[in-house]
């Protein structure tokens, strides 16, 4: 039977170990590093080489890619977020970006603080589970010293991420809360947020440091690794039943809000209908988003594009980034014609998605693309060329 034998804090010889043989037997003799916890429960180097890897991965995040691209790429993400962010201003559209970009990077650069508050969590239920659930007579400190050790083979994880930063590897996409693909659900890019979510506990760091866990709480609650095992894994598998549940609960929550949508229609196809006084067909409720771009706006992209010479190629979207209701388009385009939209409401298409739009951080970053022109002042320009083209031809 895998019975771990009952040591005494007493029965220890010497002096015990520093903190630095602790922190390389972790991951060489792990035992020896959890059994000389029994004698002394300090934690200051493996927290102070998470501070150190978390402060730097910061730095490299925010040096090589910029936190106003993680933050509009986490919002992205959040087609709820996204949906209120196209609903503000301008001025207001920028001072929450600004707000968000503050955000995530004051919480990257701190994410080592922050560590502790989800280590005295974990050191808790671990300390509870030990004690009530098996018997055992663990102390806190003991729980949350063999978790800080167990959480060490993340340190590779950062260093990953800093080396994959400055080596410009999957930047523009770049997830803040899955840098490094050393788990199944960064692989999982089509899939559904759940799924990704649920298989992103698949990671070769955070089995690892799964593994330690068990063998540390085994040694201070001097009970069988196997024992053990079923409490950690088992608060393991809830907490990816929990997370995984949660963001298809919001998927749900989503598609619930947006059943309704519409498919919009070219603007020339808008203008031919409220000129001919002939219905627009509305799918739903008009409240479908997408991203008008005025021609002009795409022109100076092209051109500042062609003269892009930092490197052989790049790829990069060209639009407006901000997506806008249809409804509010047609409203738009009746102001600029000076005319009435007669609408025909039907239900909503199959396969129509709620919101979709550019993203243009990459192109304003390389070459300063910035589209100039708001909607109305383009469907203006728009209806000033039908003008011309009528005194033209006429």
């Amino acid at each position: 039977m895998d019975q771990v034998m009952a040591v005494d804090a007493q029965a220890i010889p010497g002096k015990g170990l520093s903190q630095m043989e602790r922190v390389v037997d972790t991951f060489v003799a792990p035992s020896a590093t959890f059994t000389d916890i029994l004698r002394s429960t300090t934690w200051w180097l493996p927290f102070l080489l998470i501070l150190i890897i978390t402060a730097a991965s910061a730095f490299a995040i925010d040096k090589k890619i910029g936190f106003d691209h993680v933050a509009e790429h986490t919002m992205q993400q959040n087609p709820k977020a996204a949906e209120k962010l196209a609903d503000l201003s301008p001025q207001q559209r920028a001072m929450q970006m600004s707000i968000a970009t503050v955000f995530t990077k004051d919480l990257s650069y701190a994410g080592g603080v922050f560590f502790l508050l989800v280590a005295a969590l974990v050191a808790l239920i671990m300390w509870a589970s030990l004690n009530f659930g098996l018997g055992a007579r663990t102390t806190f400190a003991q729980n949350f010293a063999v978790f800080m050790y167990a959480y060490l083979p993340h340190l590779f994880l950062g260093l990953l991420n800093i080396i994959f930063v400055y080596a410009g590897v999957n930047t523009e996409n770049f997830d803040i809360n899955n840098p490094v693909g050393t788990n199944i659900g960064y692989y999982m890019t089509g899939s559904a947020q759940w799924v990704k979510t649920a298989l992103s506990y698949i990671d070769v760091f955070g089995l690892w440091s799964l593994a330690l866990l068990v063998i540390g709480s085994a040694i201070i609650a001097r009970k069988s690794k196997g024992q053990v095992a079923m409490v950690v894994v088992g608060w393991w598998v809830i907490m990816i039943l929990v997370t995984a549940g949660l963001a298809a609960a919001i998927r749900l929550k989503q598609l619930a809000e947006s059943r309704v949508r519409v498919r919009p229609p070219a603007y020339a196809a808008a203008e031919g209908h409220i000129l001919e006084g002939k219905p627009i067909p509305v799918y739903g409720d008009g409240s479908t988003r997408r991203d008008y771009t005025y021609v002009g706006d795409i022109v100076d992209g092209v051109v500042s594009a062609i003269a892009y010479n930092r490197s052989n190629y790049e790829v990069v979207n060209l639009g407006c980034g901000i997506p806008i209701r249809l409804m509010d388009m047609i409203r738009e385009l009746e102001t600029a014609l000076g005319l009435r939209a007669v609408l025909s409401h039907l239900p909503e298409q199959p396969g129509d998605v709620p919101q979709t739009y550019a993203s243009i951080a990459k192109a304003r970053r390389l070459f300063s693309y910035q589209p100039k022109t708001t909607l109305p002042e383009g469907l203006r320009q728009f209806a000033h060329s039908l003008e011309i083209g009528a005194v033209a031809s006429s």
